[in-house]
């Protein structure tokens, strides 16, 4: 198992290139780029800007394995037409970015019902499969796997939810990204990484309270990071795990005491980070 990271703590902090060094500089090797204004918007992104992003990564020495737009605006069971076609539009635009900078994955949200009024599961599961069936035949053709990603959406929040989606679709494709704080929030993340297991091609790790759902540096909220990692290997997956912290008060302090975490269940970076990197660890 690779450890890499997601720039998504970054976001508010420095430039996407800037966050692509401080990733490095921990010794990842793997990053997911979050794409997203002001990092970057995928339909505004032209050719020149496409090129000096993989330059910029291949000095950093470091590969894009996956790509995430934010989806607090992106919702592919919107029941409104517009948006959801937007949406669609959006996540089309990753792949076909994802192809052009060598991302093997567009992480992609099945989609959420409103909390108070949500819409029956037939139909959000219809719309669901409707889009995702769109991505994944643009991911056939230029070679990029679309990964539903459980969240506490009131739809697909578990290992089985999204499992079962993806096997709807019956295409090499389409594959499972297991986020644990996403699942502590509705059940134990082991089994819902039992349930994913054939179809899982990339874990988010960052941690979480059930009373307040976050992505906190691990070691901060109730996430059983040893049972999760002693699952990987138990059901012998061999894929990136990359942290998606957000602590935008510590961004560097927040990936560093994630680390010494998961120093203790055996995951390091690849490479020795950098000596010139911030070595404080935040406090609990």
């Amino acid at each position: 198992m690779n450890l890499g990271s997601a720039i998504y703590t970054y976001i508010w902090d420095c430039p996407l290139e800037e966050a692509i060094d401080r990733c490095a500089r921990f010794g990842f090797d793997t990053i997911e780029l979050m794409t997203t204004p002001p990092f970057l918007w995928p339909g505004h992104f032209g050719p020149y800007e496409r090129t000096r992003l993989r330059r910029r990564m291949r000095d950093a020495g470091v590969r894009a394995f996956s790509l995430n737009p934010t989806y607090l605006d992106v919702n592919i069971i919107s029941m409104d037409p517009a948006i959801r076609a937007a949406s669609i539009q959006e996540l089309l635009d990753n792949v076909d970015l994802a192809a052009d900078i060598g991302a093997e994955v567009v992480v992609t949200s099945p989609g959420r019902r409103h909390p108070l009024i949500p819409a029956p599961l037939e139909a959000a599961e219809a719309l669901a499969l409707d889009g995702i069936s769109k991505l994944v035949r643009r991911g056939e053709e230029l070679g990029v796997t679309i990964g539903l990603e459980n969240l506490p959406s009131l739809f697909a929040a578990t290992g089985a939810d999204v499992a079962r989606l993806a096997g709807e679709l019956r295409s090499d494709r389409c594959r499972v990204v297991f986020d644990v704080a996403n699942a502590h929030m509705s059940q134990d993340p082991s089994q819902g990484l039992r349930d994913a297991a054939d179809l899982l091609v990339l874990v988010h790790y960052s941690d979480t309270h059930k009373r307040a759902w976050g992505h906190l540096p691990v070691g901060m909220g109730e996430v059983d990071f040893a049972a999760a990692t002693a699952t990987l290997r138990e059901i012998g997956y061999d894929g990136p795990i990359l942290l998606e912290t957000t602590y935008p008060s510590d961004p560097d302090g927040g990936i560093a005491s994630s680390l010494e975490h998961l120093a203790a269940l055996g995951l390091n970076p690849p490479r020795s980070p950098q000596a010139t990197q911030s070595p404080g660890a935040i406090a609990e």
